[in-house]
């Protein structure tokens, strides 16, 4: 498989709670997504209630689950070595992950490539 063979396939990555805003969902790992090559996710909770969302981006997933930095993306695969090193397969701007002080004030973006 060629490294433009591999930029064409879904990405997997867990969504991981640093903090929990809402009490509901807890820390860690509290989903797993697939990022697909035209930038729709789909995200599959875990717990409880478990349950299989699709987005039209991560932005748009994040903006909702992501509670300002609490919960950031931890890829499962890589990026290929030939995606340039400020974007990710789809475009999406490369960030460090937020971090918290226990108020749960974020101070960092909330993507990890």
């Amino acid at each position: 498989m060629t490294s433009s063979d591999v930029s064409s396939l879904p990405r997997r990555f867990r969504l991981h709670r640093h903090y929990d805003v809402s009490g509901v969902s807890g820390t860690g790992t509290v989903a797993y997504g697939t990022l697909y090559p035209g930038g729709q996710v789909t995200v599959c909770w875990l717990g409880d209630h478990p349950s299989v969302s699709t987005w039209s981006s991560l932005s748009d997933m994040l903006a909702v689950h992501g509670h300002d930095g609490a919960t950031v993306i931890r890829w499962i695969d890589h990026v290929p070595a030939h995606t340039p090193a400020h974007t990710a397969p789809t475009g999406h701007p490369v960030t460090r992950p937020r971090e918290h002080d226990r108020s749960g004030s974020a101070r960092h973006p909330s993507f990890v490539f």
